[in-house]
């Protein structure tokens, strides 16, 4: 029986996203596509970049352009894209044909500037067959997304945002390195000119948002709280904090000892997990903080074998005593992944900021307790004492203090396991994620048509 409060089946639906397969806000979108696909949506996933193989994805074409120049500098800087993650010689060239296909544009962006030349964006409402009923878009960064063309895409069709952190919310903030994860990147560009042009760039961004009607969902009450006072407050016309769930029949409780068994992982092993799409060069996550800490508990509890497990980076290990410390390049393969939560006894994070972590999501689903830092959003998923332990952020020892205190309670840890399972059963279900989601589409529909066509 067809649930009048959602979107109607058969309902259009474009998602887009920086990357299709990356980190957790991929992994968001990713997942939602699937499902509203399962449920009989025309839905849809667009990218900047397209690292998966699914055929059903589609990749925003960034070698179009106004005039031919640019065209075939930008199509030989697409043949480099992929390759420019893992080979020195297909970045240089990658951003050697960039340059040359908008020389000021480059010298913009090497100032700390957006890149905002990519004229496919405005076209992405009739990239389908029929324009969409819902545009969800993602994140915006990851130089594929023309941000002049927002106030064009809330007018013709309904846009709904996701924040996935605080990027956005600074954009047009008057910092001088408001929105950006980098500032300032080449010696030998007058600071003052850098400072110029992310100020302009600022200025341009808060006209964009004030002529744009968008509707605003955040995972966590953390996030939402900060979009009042952020540039984007002007162009939100209505707002819901949706938590990203995840597929509970991937991730969810297993035995411990025959998930080791399966990964080859010894089973009298104390078994400690850490996922990051990106590890040591990820400062947010601090591993330096993780590490510190696990170390520490090494030397303190000397009588206890570790496994240290981190996973989203290939390394070479270490052992030190009592004490083995893994890397593992990124698992794609969900199924895999849930096993190494399975077989874990504490996901341990360390992040200095954070909206929302997907993989303490993911741990949590699989039974397994979390010693998280309180910061961002995580309080939001780890409650202290029920699921987990919170720490200090920055604070090697009392993160160490936090796992000890775990560890040596094995009926606590037991039952804060528990707990974990019941919880992200009740609250963090991807199918209660989708359907919130579905729900939300129809209201942001109504209210659209009603404002755009006074019905």
């Amino acid at each position: 029986m067809t649930d009048a409060s959602l979107l109607a089946p058969g309902s259009s639906i474009l998602q887009v996203n920086s990357y299709d397969i990356k980190g957790g806000a991929e992994s968001v979108s990713m997942n939602l596509f699937l499902h509203y696909q399962d449920r009989g949506y025309r839905s849809f996933l667009f990218v900047g970049t397209k690292q998966g193989s699914d055929p059903r994805v589609r990749e925003i074409d960034r070698g179009m352009s106004r005039n031919a120049w640019e065209r075939v500098w930008l199509t030989k800087a697409g043949k480099f894209r992929q390759a420019k993650e893992q080979s020195p010689w297909a970045r240089y060239r990658y951003y050697a044909s960039r340059f040359l296909a908008h020389p000021l544009n480059s010298v913009h962006a090497a100032c700390g500037g957006l890149d905002y030349d990519f004229p496919a964006t405005q076209n992405l409402p009739d990239a389908i067959s029929g324009r969409p009923d819902i545009l969800h878009i993602h994140n915006i960064h990851g130089n594929y997304f023309d941000l002049r063309a927002l106030p064009l895409l809330t007018k013709q069709v309904p846009v709904v945002m996701t924040l996935h952190d605080a990027i956005l919310l600074r954009h047009g903030s008057g910092s001088p390195t408001a929105g950006r994860k980098n500032g300032h990147r080449f010696v030998g560009i007058p600071q003052r000119l850098a400072q110029h042009i992310r100020s302009s760039d600022d200025q341009k961004i808060a006209e964009i948002f004030r002529n744009s009607t968008v509707y605003i969902t955040a995972p966590s009450v953390w996030l939402m709280d900060q979009v009042p006072d952020s540039p984007l407050s002007p162009a939100v016309a209505g707002s819901r904090i949706i938590p990203h769930g995840v597929d509970l029949s991937v991730f969810h409780p297993h035995d411990r000892y025959r998930a080791r068994e399966e990964l080859g992982l010894l089973a009298d092993r104390t078994i400690l997990l850490f996922i990051s799409n990106g590890i040591r060069n990820n400062p947010d996550k601090d591993f330096l903080t993780l590490h510190t800490a696990v170390h520490r508990l090494a030397a303190t509890d000397p009588k206890r074998k570790i496994l240290f497990i981190a996973i989203g980076e290939d390394g070479p290990g270490e052992r030190a005593g009592n004490l083995e410390v893994r890397f593992l390049p990124f698992i794609r393969d969900t199924g895999i992944l849930a096993r190494y939560y399975q077989a874990a006894d504490l996901l341990v994070h360390a992040s200095r900021t954070e909206a929302w972590g997907l993989t303490i999501t993911e741990a949590l689903a699989c039974g397994i307790p979390v010693v998280a830092t309180a910061v961002g959003g995580i309080p939001e998923q780890v409650r202290d004492g029920f699921n987990g332990s919170l720490t200090v952020p920055g604070d090697p020892f009392d993160m160490a203090a936090g796992i000890r205190y775990l560890l040596d309670d094995d009926t606590g840890r037991e039952r804060m396991g528990i707990n974990a399972a019941k919880d992200a059963k009740a609250r963090f279900d991807l199918e209660v994620q989708a359907g919130q989601y579905l729900r939300w589409y129809r209201e942001v529909r109504s209210a659209w048509e009603r404002r755009t066509f006074g019905n």
